[in-house]
């Protein structure tokens, strides 16, 4: 680095710290689960919210009118000595229930450490206050077996992603209306993302375990309920749990899990998600229904008419028996009738019909004429629906599929056919990256254009040769019709007084739309822009950042992003949904939204000094070339340890020197000839890191160097220009 950047990055420093020394950059405070998810109106429950970076947590945060939190305990993972006492205070409330005797009262010492193992004292230290462990010397066996399942299971290891929690109260009006709400908490470093909800009007219970009696056994270890009824629990490693109820000969039974719908994705498990299975047996361990899945959805709903009056056991478990504290559930009970299908239909103003059978082949086709929206079943084995028309050399047509996105279990096949049968186009699967809950985007699109006048044929088929009744379908043929869908994530920004966070805006582009989508939060509130807020022509993602000039606020602000486009030359203006990016099982990402975008503003409570770019027009690089680019900055202290870089930059680009001017710095940055692109179009981020010294396992000093990020400026747009 030389010196004029050195100089440069001391300017940086004091504009990528804030007041109290904690780094902009700490790790955003999440949230992994609730549990009990959910609460009966009318009621209080205490909610534990298992997560990371949760402390100093505050403040309970619950969308819609009704429903309150207030925080009662954070508690963080117990360290190796905390456990050890926990383990020894664990062995002697055994040995006082087994009515085993400990060393006598007066006992000497050297008695006492002859009557005891070697060394079980040495280290113990104080447990905290933790509310899992309170009351350890009163405890029975089942209570005791509860909390070292939960702190010494080999099977459930630590998950650093989970491992603090918060304990909750929330209060539910009676009149609060059901539905599932959004729950953040308030923590020293900011808004957790939202977590699900659910209020409901069913009685709801708990288990208690232990709830597995093995063998088999419908006996009091199984928790008893009524019906209808809410039951809420966590599977937990090799887990199992059963509940016991009354039921008549004749009377229908329907139980409902939600599992994978309470947290969606789990980053570190396969297949992604906590998946349930539900198992019905009558009162001598014999089978009567089970399910683990509703069509294509993860979490079964099973349905069944009792066989005769008894007891009959419900259980529940994981379909390959994994488990920890974030594999919740809810199981509602009740005699009504299995879940009935999402009717709700893309909206379209094209003429609708009706399917008309037989309509099987290219002979008996049925006559339409695009554009229009067809409504359709494939309804008997072998099925397949068949649409002419009469198309022009040179038109685009489009066809798609609504069948999986409305709850349907279709598979959709589609085929494109000139007049001879001749296939121009097919298509399975197509991704929709709208409905980020669907992982198997079984819905098919196809578009081409059409070589020559004449008759031609959609044909719409199940890929799996399946059919039925409920195996119905929307298909939608038309010329293309360019639109666009937003997400913005995370759903929870949070930002230094006078500093910026990084956003992502993602363009869901639809029948080839590709121009240049302009972004702005609507109402324009006092005190926070977006920087860099345009998704370039054909570009489907693009990081921003949100600047906040102003001073902290104690309530996080709401705020909506509007995204502008031309299509057809009139300006289209579509709202960004909130979404969280989510991973599912080590590798896939999903865009998961949320109801409310929120933005907690941190820091010092007068406005500070904003950093802004001198101009909002993107930067032009000349290839093989290099741009300056000015930045108004505040002069703070001097921290010496603070360094600029680019993160994440397009291949090619590269900051490459940094010069300290009277009310700012000025950037050089680089595009390489060889690697950079010609119209390349993007926003750069500049980050500012410290380096501190790596962890140190041995008695010589280390020589490892980690890098620390603190902040990052203001979001530069730019563009490659030919020389």
């Amino acid at each position: 680095m030389n010196s004029m950047k050195k100089c440069a990055l001391l300017l940086v420093a004091s504009l990528v710290f804030v007041a109290s020394g904690q780094s902009p950059l700490a790790r955003n405070p999440r949230v992994g689960y609730v549990y009990p998810a959910g609460g009966q109106q009318g009621s209080v429950v205490q909610v534990t919210a298992g997560g990371q970076a949760l402390a100093g947590a505050a403040t309970v945060y619950l969308s819609g009118e009704g429903v309150r939190g207030t925080v009662t305990y954070y508690a963080k993972p117990l360290n190796n000595q905390q456990l050890q006492t926990l383990g020894r205070k664990l062995k002697d409330r055994r040995d006082e229930l087994a009515g085993r005797a400990k060393p006598a009262a007066g006992t000497s010492d050297s008695q006492r450490v002859a009557a005891e193992p070697p060394n079980v004292d040495k280290d113990l230290v104080p447990l905290p206050n933790h509310p899992w462990i309170q009351n350890i010397e009163t405890m029975t066996m089942d209570e005791l077996e509860r909390v070292a399942r939960r702190f010494f299971d080999k099977k459930n290891q630590l998950n650093a992603q989970i491992a603090e929690i918060v304990l909750v109260d929330v209060t539910i009006d009676p009149a609060a209306v059901p539905g599932v709400r959004e729950l953040r908490l308030k923590t020293a470093a900011g808004l957790t993302n939202p977590i699900p909800f659910h209020v409901g009007t069913l009685p709801e219970t708990s288990e208690v375990e232990p709830n597995d009696p093995r063998p088999f056994a419908a006996d009091h270890s199984a928790t008893e309920i009524g019906s209808p009824t809410v039951v809420n629990g966590q599977i937990m490693p090799g887990d199992l749990d059963r509940f016991m109820f009354q039921a008549s000969a004749g009377q229908s039974i329907v139980a409902r899990a939600r599992a994978r719908e309470l947290v969606p994705y789990l980053a570190d498990a396969v297949p992604g998600w906590f998946q349930a299975v539900l198992t019905l047996y009558d009162g001598n361990g014999r089978r009567v229904a089970s399910a683990d899945d509703q069509f294509f959805s993860p979490d079964p709903v099973l349905a069944c008419t009792i066989p005769k009056d008894g007891t009959y056991v419900l259980e529940t478990r994981d379909a390959l028996f994994r488990g920890r504290e974030d594999f919740v559930y809810r199981i509602a009970l009740d005699n009504t009738e299995s879940g009935s299908h999402n009717s709700t239909r893309p909206t379209s103003s094209s003429p609708e019909t009706n399917e008309i059978e037989p309509n099987n082949t290219g002979q008996s086709a049925q006559a339409i004429a695009p554009p229009c929206m067809i409504e359709g079943t494939i309804d008997r084995e072998a099925d397949a629906d068949v649409y002419r028309f009469e198309g022009k050399s040179g038109m685009a047509i489009v066809a798609e599929v609504y069948a999986r996105r409305l709850d349907s279990p279709l598979d959709s096949l589609l085929r494109l056919t000139d007049s001879t049968g001749n296939v121009l186009a097919w298509n399975d699967d197509h991704p929709d990256a709208e409905r980020g809950l669907i992982t198997h985007h079984a819905d098919s699109y196809v578009t081409a254009q059409l070589p020559a006048d004449g008759a031609y044929c959609v044909e719409i088929s199940d890929a799996q040769h399946n059919a039925g009744p409920d195996f119905r379908y929307t298909l939608r043929i038309s010329p293309p019709q360019p639109d666009f869908a937003l997400r913005i994530a995370p759903s929870s920004i949070n930002v230094q007084a006078g500093r910026s966070a990084v956003v992502h805006a993602y363009a869901l582009r639809k029948d080839g739309f590709t121009g240049e989508i302009r972004l702005a939060i609507k109402g324009d509130p006092a005190g926070l822009t977006l920087d860099g807020a345009t998704i370039p022509a054909g570009a489907d993602h693009v990081r921003m950042t949100l600047t906040a000039a102003r001073a902290s606020s104690e309530e996080p602000i709401s705020i909506e992003v509007e995204g502008r486009a031309e299509i057809a030359r009139r300006e289209v203006c579509r709202r960004a949904t909130p979404a969280e990016d989510m991973m599912q099982a080590f590798s896939y990402r999903h865009l998961v939204t949320a109801e409310n975008l929120l933005v907690s503003i941190l820091g010092p409570k007068k406005p500070t000094g904003r950093i802004a770019l001198a101009s909002d027009e993107p930067v032009r690089i000349p290839l093989g070339g290099a741009a300056q680019i000015y930045v108004k900055a505040p002069i703070g202290p001097i921290l010496s340890e603070i360094e600029l870089r680019l993160s994440d930059p397009p291949k090619g680009i590269a900051l490459t020197d940094v010069v300290v001017v009277p009310d700012g710095m000025v950037l050089e940055v680089a595009a390489s000839p060889d690697a950079a692109a010609p119209g390349l179009s993007d926003n750069l981020i500049v980050e500012a890191y410290r380096e501190v010294d790596g962890p140190q396992r041995t008695e010589k000093p280390s020589a490892a160097k980690r890098q620390v990020p603190v902040g990052v400026l203001p979001a530069i747009p730019f563009e490659v220009a030919a020389r």
